[in-house]
């Protein structure tokens, strides 16, 4: 899969690193079978700033964006190991 916070559009789910419940309520959990990071990341594990501030996105009804023109932004729908590129919103995405 490769992607943290990529859900597909449509399917009202996250089904890799993070996880949550489908009835409308805005809260995650950080998925224990996939590596965190909290102060240094590598390639190998999933920072959790940079995931983290793409949920937070969503409890502020910031919607997944899924073109490439977004992909540098944190509301792009997919993230990857070592990643550390979304730790803030950006003037786009406010």
């Amino acid at each position: 899969m490769g992607s943290a916070s990529g859900n597909k559009p449509g399917s009202g789910h996250i089904p890799g690193p993070l996880y949550g419940e489908s009835d409308g309520k805005p809260h995650r959990s950080l998925n224990k079978k996939f590596a965190w990071s909290w102060n240094t990341c590598s390639a190998t594990t999933y920072d959790a700033q940079d995931i983290l501030t793409h949920e937070l996105g969503h409890w502020f009804g910031l919607n997944d964006r899924y073109t490439t023109a977004y992909e540098n932004n944190t509301m792009y729908g997919y993230g990857s190991k070592g990643e550390i590129k979304k730790d803030t919103l950006t003037d786009r995405e406010i």
